[in-house]
């Protein structure tokens, strides 16, 4: 039997699984919950006490998953009697497996489609429920147990659910709501495909980059851009937004030091920046927001930076 890993953080506690679910135990896979079973929640609790990420479903039941996800996501969207945290749970949850199956085939249709999934529940569910973005983006934050490839996932959840927000506050079209957050999952993506060296500079301040260092890095969204950019399901919008994810207004950015970015592309280019800065080097939200007011003036219009503050404040962000 084949076996598909799956996020702990996509499973409901009281509510009965469509599909096995498995634990890996060494090298063996031993049956958790049987189908047509739930799983209590102080159980669930355990388990992510525990720091158990992924369990384990049968390959042919996957189809069975994926609806389960699905519908996860469209109650949270749409259901008025759910509360925030439980709203923030499933976006969540949903947005971190798809950032996960991105990370492993970034490429593919199913990744792509999962992604444009998860970006049209976070619209929805940010956009008309307070306190959502709170829960997701402190949820993410590290907590010194996890690996570089965990923290680039939280990272990318942040990105898109922040972006959303962020995109959400300053007017922008839905659409361009839908494109945030898909941007967001995908946007780093070419430094996995780099190797663990180019992950490994996520977590290095820039200051102390060698010549090396900044030749790997600065190639990651243009890596990003090839492995989307001939797949006729990718939208030139999306693409657009992760190859200049490291533009700065300035021309400082890269890869093509770029100085007319639209208000949209300065948004998005902000929350990637302030996300690495939490999330990756762990500084705190504070420190990050005064050095953006004192340094990156140059980099992004002060309407931007002054807005993106209020923004944080009003979120609850630090």
């Amino acid at each position: 039997m084949i076996f598909v890993p799956i996020r702990i953080s996509t499973l409901k506690s009281e509510v009965p699984f469509v599909f096995d679910l498995y634990l890996k135990m060494k090298d063996k896979y031993v049956l958790y919950i049987k189908r047509g079973d739930d799983i209590r929640t102080v159980r669930l609790s355990k388990l992510k006490e525990n720091k158990v990420r992924q369990m384990f479903i049968p390959e042919e039941q996957e189809l069975e998953y994926q609806n389960y996800l699905d519908q996860s996501l469209t109650e949270a969207a749409h259901n008025v009697m759910m509360s925030s945290e439980e709203k923030a749970h499933a976006a969540n949850g949903y947005s971190t497996q798809a950032a996960d199956e991105i990370q492993q085939d970034p490429g593919s249709k199913k990744s792509y489609v999962k992604a444009e999934k998860a970006a049209k529940g976070i619209v929805e569910i940010l956009t008309n429920n307070n306190d959502v973005l709170k829960t997701i983006f402190k949820n993410n934050l590290p907590d010194g147990q996890e690996g570089n490839s965990e923290l680039m996932i939280k990272h990318s959840v942040n990105v898109a659910t922040l972006a959303v927000k962020f995109g959400e506050i300053s007017k922008f079209k839905k659409s361009v709501l839908e494109n945030f957050g898909m941007a967001g999952l995908f946007h780093d993506v070419g430094l996995t495909r780099l190797g663990i060296k180019a992950v490994e500079l996520m977590f290095k301040p820039y200051e102390n980059f060698g010549p090396d260092d900044w030749a790997i890095y600065k190639a990651h969204p243009r890596e990003a851009t090839s492995i989307l950019q001939d797949k006729e399901y990718v939208s030139k919008e999306v693409l657009d937004l992760i190859k200049q994810h490291e533009e700065k207004k300035s021309g400082d950015g890269f890869p093509e030091k770029i100085t007319k970015l639209s208000i949209e592309q300065q948004s998005f280019n902000l929350c990637c920046h302030y996300s690495r800065q939490v999330v990756c080097l762990k500084i705190t939200p504070a420190e990050v927001l005064k050095n953006l007011m004192l340094n990156d003036i140059g980099n992004y219009e002060l309407k931007t930076l002054n807005l993106f503050k209020e923004m944080l404040q009003k979120e609850g962000l630090f």
